[in-house]
């Protein structure tokens, strides 16, 4: 069985999973959390520096793990385009599949 074989078998367990999964995600916007008067515009001519961020404030240390997890989804993100389309030349569109990549790609917008 080939993967692909694979998956789509698999597609009606991941078409319930979504299905409860959408059924208790709550939808978030970043502002939410980090508001608008925190923000900035970005100068080009001036390049981050740690003290652009919380972290580091009163000794507090990002774990290294949370450090992997950002860098692994940094990853992720620079390569969502390219998923999106495999998913959808693979199970097209109107797949589970195919719902979940889109709705993966609207999470990603809010926080890219």
């Amino acid at each position: 069985m080939t993967p692909v074989e694979l998956l789509a078998l698999l597609e009606p367990t991941a078409a319930k999973l979504y299905d409860r999964h959408m059924g208790v995600a709550k939808e978030w916007f970043p502002h939410e959390y980090v508001p608008w008067s925190r923000g900035r515009d970005f100068d080009p001519e001036r390049p981050w520096s740690p003290d652009d961020s919380d972290f580091g404030q009163g000794g507090w240390k990002l774990p290294d793990a949370v450090r992997a997890s950002l860098f692994v989804n940094l990853l992720t993100e620079d390569n969502l385009p390219y998923y999106t389309r495999d998913i959808h030349g693979i199970f097209g569109g109107d797949s589970a599949y195919g719902a979940w990549a889109r709705n993966w790609t609207a999470e990603e917008g809010r926080h890219a």
